[in-house]
């Protein structure tokens, strides 16, 4: 029995590789995209933290911090490195000091959690997709999400109750979160959002959100969806992230790999994702792979994981 190496991009695929490279008839820079009044106090050089914290409020994303006992909570901004721009907002909640994760607060009662309990790291690029089937090549301007944590700090779990790569359980808000990040795409004028998904859960839960701009891809994870059943989420990662999957003829162990997905902000993606051409290639690509759990998976899913 083989592992089947954590899938590289595609070939053809060149969406995060060689993320700067300009279009030399006539497409526009990074820089270009920026406005001439950023610091490394605004986000994306537009947004600080009054206009952060209006975006938290209409998204409903402090209405959310507030139903989980935070009083209230502070947004940090550091934009002075262009390729990696940082979001974070740290809560306030009462509780003990003393468990070590907390810092003392403004006043007696609340404290402040150390840790962010969501942070979000951002940079803009021109790109030019290469897929299978896609015809446009101009360039287009993403807003590329980077990394993304969500995490009620001030909660400890046991690991078994996690998601993979939670240290904390989630907040429950990754659909306001994704929201207000659209809402300032549309406001910078991209034509388009990315992330590359670590694990298969984010990419089911971005599925909401984001496609796969290779349709392969998208085939790939319907045969998942479709060959895996009676399996929560929880355990459909870890199954995936532990080996416990199973491609094609049983001979190689599958793991999860990152792929491009795009939320289409123009008629020219949106089109494409789409298209009938799409649909049939993603079809074709569910029908040529097939996934099983491997022998004794039950078992070691349930030492591994809470369903």
């Amino acid at each position: 029995m083989s592992w089947k190496k954590p899938f590289r991009p595609f070939r053809d695929m060149k969406l995060l590789s060689g993320l700067d490279s300009l279009n030399s008839e006539g497409g526009f820079s990074i820089e270009e995209c920026l406005p001439g009044r950023g610091s490394a106090h605004l986000l994306l050089c537009t947004f600080g933290e009054r206009e952060i914290r209006s975006a938290m409020r209409r998204f409903g994303v402090t209405a959310k911090l507030e139903q989980l006992g935070y009083s209230h909570y502070d947004v940090t901004i550091d934009a002075s490195d262009l390729e990696h721009q940082r979001l974070q907002f740290f809560g306030w909640k009462a509780g003990e000091p003393s468990m070590g994760e907390h810092e003392q607060g403004r006043g007696a009662a609340p404290v402040r959690i150390a840790k962010p309990l969501g942070e979000v790291i951002l940079r803009e690029a021109v790109l030019q997709p290469s897929v299978p089937g896609f015809d446009n090549v101009r360039p287009f301007s993403f807003l590329i999400i980077q990394w993304i944590r969500l995490q009620d700090a001030s909660r400890v779990e046991e690991e078994r109750r996690l998601l993979p790569g939670q240290e904390h359980p989630g907040l429950g808000m990754g659909e306001a979160v994704m929201d207000m990040l659209k809402a300032m795409a549309k406001m910078r004028r991209m034509e388009g959002m990315i992330n590359r998904p670590e694990f298969l859960h984010n990419a089911i839960l971005y599925l909401r959100h984001f496609r796969f701009m290779n349709p392969d891809v998208k085939g790939r994870l319907d045969a998942i969806e479709r060959d895996i059943k009676g399996l929560t989420l929880r355990q459909l990662s870890w199954a995936a992230e532990k080996g416990l999957l199973v491609e094609d003829d049983e001979k190689v162990y599958f793991r999860w790999f990152q792929a491009e997905q795009v939320w289409p902000n123009c008629a020219e993606l949106e089109q494409f994702l789409s298209s009938d051409a799409y649909a049939n290639a993603a079809a074709q690509a569910a029908q040529e792979h097939s996934y099983s759990l491997r022998e004794g998976a039950l078992e070691d899913l349930a030492r591994i994981c809470d369903p």
